[in-house]
């Protein structure tokens, strides 16, 4: 059965991700406006297919024709992009429903975060899209992205365009959506859709890491959560989803259940981080390098002053820095002493992945030429078995110098991936390497357990109140002992000669416990 609704839920989110054509509800004339902004992020980032505009009061906007409502769309609508006030969204999924859209995107506020009165509307939302057999993402959406060439869906107004990559994007919060996206772009970290659901009325978190799962376009998952609305289904389904594809998660709000949110995240083998830093400095790493076989790290450099905070730094994450693995180069070293160095060090079999810290040449040299040629050979080195990072001139992300561009003009994986600083290398690579022994761990196998016998424990739990009261230890005891746990012999009474003579019939010692409601 779960193999049934993974498969479901993936169908759905892909429906939604790669539409054929989309429409405009509340598309605008006005720069600024949201419709004004989503109609033309689309037409500007060249969507595959065609693109409707729904104005009533214009016949045409941003240059192509605008309908006054979806049933006057001559053609078929895949995805509606609903941007109108939420007293209105109501009537616009219910002419969407009619037209036989697939999907939508609600980008208005004014439902979860509007009191009594917004909840009822969104519910309302709700169970018109589910009746017309529509997936929903949102309300209070900022849009959502899919770089795919076949389709190139840039439906957001979040503005900037990231690169065509291999990691998929979750946001919880609307307000990070354009943060995000411009963080991608700056970093040259390419996704492969990025997806904001706003009030997660339907389309959830779960619901994408089954589309990410089977998504062949996308090797890493990065989430920022602000909370988990099935916290079991998602450790399920994250659990399944780190065997093969490295998730990455930023939850904002720590509070006195962060210690089970940290549980729940080691045991699903999710990476957790700190901070939106953070976030894209350990996906940059798993996406363009392979996982570390172990926690031994060679630090190679041009300069001792760096090579000792690298070391400091890799040993304070939990790393380790093997006797002889750290060399410092001296200020001059070129390009045929980083090359002999990296080759010693990735071929000798005493470490598991390589930092290279390079700084500028001193004056008086030729500075360009010589990090160019340097960046040339981290690159070579860097499409090799170990995994290799860099801080590389204080860039941070994918320099040109240290990118190996891919047929869409992107970073790809082989690339080196730079850190601002030393500390921020050997914590995103702490994170990686603890991320790869737990995929190398076994998953193990469910236990037969004797004396269990599941149909009877269910058999026994659909007997019982399901309208919130406690069970009775009786009616307790009486499922667990059919799952394989032994409860202690008890009997109920309701006074002292009754709990004498069971403790004659029980055997001594006995405890004695209160089993009236108010107790």
């Amino acid at each position: 059965m779960r193999a049934r609704e993974h498969r479901a839920e993936a169908r759905s989110v892909q429906r939604l991700l790669s539409p054929r054509s989309v429409a405009v509800i509340g598309a605008s004339r006005e720069p600024g406006a949201p419709g004004h902004e989503l109609l033309r992020s689309l037409l500007d980032n060249g969507f595959t297919g065609p693109v409707y505009a729904i104005n009533p009061a214009a016949s045409t906007v941003s240059g192509v024709p605008s309908y006054p409502d979806l049933a006057s769309v001559p053609d078929t609508v895949d995805l509606a992009v609903v941007a109108v006030p939420a007293t209105e969204v109501a009537d616009v999924v219910r002419a969407c429903a009619a037209k036989g859209v697939r999907g939508l995107v609600v980008v208005s506020g004014g439902f979860a975060d509007a009191g009594a009165e917004g909840r009822a509307r969104l519910d309302e939302v709700v169970r018109l899209a589910r009746s017309g057999g529509m997936r929903l993402i949102g309300p209070n959406a900022m849009g959502v992205v899919n770089t795919d060439p076949a389709v190139r869906l840039h439906a957001t107004f979040a503005g900037a365009v990231p690169p065509t990559g291999r990691v998929g994007v979750l946001s919880q919060s609307g307000a990070l959506a354009g943060t995000f996206l411009a963080e991608a772009r700056r970093r040259s970290l390419g996704l492969s859709a990025f997806v904001s659901i706003g009030d997660r009325a339907d389309v959830s978190g779960n619901d994408l890491l089954q589309h990410w799962q089977a998504d062949e376009r996308t090797d890493v998952v990065v989430l920022h959560l602000l909370g988990f609305g099935n916290p079991r289904k998602f450790a399920r389904i994250a659990r399944r989803l780190g065997r093969t594809k490295p998730v990455v998660a930023l939850k904002s709000g720590h509070g006195p259940g962060d210690v089970a949110v940290d549980a729940l995240f080691a045991s699903a083998g999710v990476v957790r981080v700190g901070s939106l830093g953070q976030l894209f400095t350990t996906a940059q790493l798993l996406v363009l390098q392979p996982l570390p076989g172990g926690r031994r790290v060679g630090v190679v450099g041009n300069s001792s002053a760096l090579a000792a905070m690298a070391v400091d730094a890799c040993r304070e994450a939990g790393l380790e820095v093997p006797a002889g693995s750290a060399v410092d180069l001296g200020h001059y070293a070129g390009a045929e002493e980083f090359r002999s160095c990296l080759a010693a060090m990735t071929g000798g079999g005493q470490v598991d992945a390589v930092l290279a810290l390079v700084v500028p040449p001193p004056h008086g040299r030729d500075r360009d030429r010589v990090a160019e040629e340097i960046g040339a050979v981290l690159r070579e080195a860097g499409s090799g078995a170990l995994p290799l990072l860099a801080s590389f001139l204080g860039a941070e992300g994918v320099p040109p110098a240290l990118a190996v561009i891919g047929e869409d003009g992107a970073p790809v994986r082989g690339s080196v991936p730079s850190y601002a600083s030393p500390e921020s290398a050997a914590l995103a690579l702490a994170r990686v390497v603890r991320y790869a022994e737990w995929r190398a761990r076994p998953e193990g196998t469910v236990p037969e357990l004797p004396g269990t016998d599941v149909a009877a424990a269910r058999t026994a739990l659909a007997g019982l109140p399901h309208d919130g009261t406690w069970l009775s230890q009786a009616q307790a005891g009486a499922v667990l002992a059919h799952v394989g746990v032994d409860v202690w012999p008890s009997e109920l009474v309701s006074d002292v000669d009754e709990a004498v003579a069971a403790a004659d019939r029980l055997g001594w010692p006995v405890a004695l416990k209160a089993a009236d409601e108010r107790w």
